[in-house]
């Protein structure tokens, strides 16, 4: 077996055994918890693919991506018309490393995100999040 066979025999493993998580994280530290990504428990539970929604944090603030993971942000909006308390939304997507090659960012909005998963045996797998706020203009 040559290595490109070897290769594509382990993306086809990786990708059979895809697993996507999602929290609704409610912002990504707290008085409380911390950062709630470095937490011990939040590692046992990140796989191939973390979506965190409702992460509340701006793109100057540090996301704590974990080691061997490349990240996708949204970050929070703050509506013109909210005068007081902080941002709503932001969403973060960590995969893993190996998987880069694999995914393709198809639409990338404010508010939302369309990601292609493509595999080279199968059909590609299309996600889509939408970090949602009742404030926002896609629900008035």
């Amino acid at each position: 077996m040559d290595r490109g066979q070897t290769s594509n025999k382990k993306l086809k493993s990786q990708m059979d055994s895809l697993s996507i998580s999602t929290w609704n994280i409610q912002g990504l530290s707290s008085s409380t918890f911390g950062v709630k990504s470095l937490n011990n428990g939040f590692q046992n539970y990140v796989k191939n693919i973390i979506i965190l929604q409702e992460t509340w944090s701006t793109a100057d603030v540090a996301t704590h991506c974990p080691p061997h993971y490349r990240e996708i942000v949204l970050p929070s909006q703050k509506l013109s018309t909210v005068r007081k308390g902080r941002a709503s939304g932001g969403l973060i997507i960590w995969y893993k490393s190996k998987l880069h090659k694999h995914i393709d960012t198809v639409k990338k909005g404010k508010y939302h995100i369309w990601l292609k998963i493509k595999q080279k045996t199968e059909n590609d797998i299309s996600l889509c999040n939408i970090c949602p706020s009742f404030r926002l203009p896609i629900f008035q």
